[in-house]
């Protein structure tokens, strides 16, 4: 059988801990950033490539993961 997809079976998880984290130094909710970098590409083209990386950023290392 599915699983619910309704807006308060999302509310209920979310609420229950199992998708949003809290950060043990300042105790804020972790934002989910996903960072792109664009780089030259090596070799014979060098055509542009994107590097994705996903983040958890809170009060305590906004500066430094925003300086990336």
């Amino acid at each position: 059988m599915a699983r619910d997809k309704t807006f308060t079976a999302k509310l209920a998880r979310a609420q229950g801990g199992e998708i949003y984290h809290s950060c043990r130094v300042c105790g804020e909710q972790y934002n989910m950033i996903k960072i792109v970098k664009s780089v030259l590409g090596e070799g014979k083209g060098g055509a542009m490539k994107f590097h994705e990386k996903v983040v958890k950023v809170c009060k305590c290392n906004e500066k430094t993961q925003y300086d990336i």
